[in-house]
């Protein structure tokens, strides 16, 4: 089997706020609002050297590493949405603020994002803290680093 990477692509859900006391949000249930950053490139610090036959695009490997370290990093370029959702990301790196939870994910283009978030696999990290560096204009390497960290759907 081979891995059809045009069919894929990187995503993540940055958590911004929490949902009211009992509440639970829309999506994850520690985020009542959130910013999308579609088109990421994961940067990966040390590559496995073994990598399961079954994980045909090697997504389960990367996801794993990030899941152990508890950090995601990704490079992002500040254009169309991604622009104003940079900016929130580069805000909470300014002030220190903690964010409740951030998601990397994913996201099959033959389907919605709303299904690759409850269904694709991924990386969910909770009391997220955010490292933001310019590599060029308008493009950012973004390390979030959280409290603790779980895999989602494998």
């Amino acid at each position: 089997m081979s891995c059809n990477r045009e069919l894929f692509e990187v995503a993540l859900l940055i958590g911004t706020s929490k949902p009211p006391k009992g509440k639970t949000g829309p999506i994850m249930p520690s985020v009542a609002t959130g910013v999308y950053i579609d088109n990421a490139q994961l940067v990966l610090f040390n590559v496995p050297s073994k990598v399961d036959p079954n994980d045909v695009c090697g997504f389960k490997s990367t996801l794993s590493q990030m899941a152990q370290g508890k950090v995601i990093t990704f490079v992002a370029v500040a254009s169309g949405s991604n622009h104003s959702a940079l900016q929130r990301v580069q805000t909470a790196d300014d002030t220190d603020e903690v964010l409740p939870a951030a998601r990397v994910f994913i996201h099959r283009r033959d389907e919605s994002v709303s299904n690759s978030l409850k269904s694709g696999i991924g990386v969910e990290l909770s009391d997220v803290t955010v490292s933001m560096q310019a590599v060029r204009k308008g493009v950012y390497m973004v390390t979030l680093g959280g409290k603790s960290a779980k895999r989602m759907n494998f």
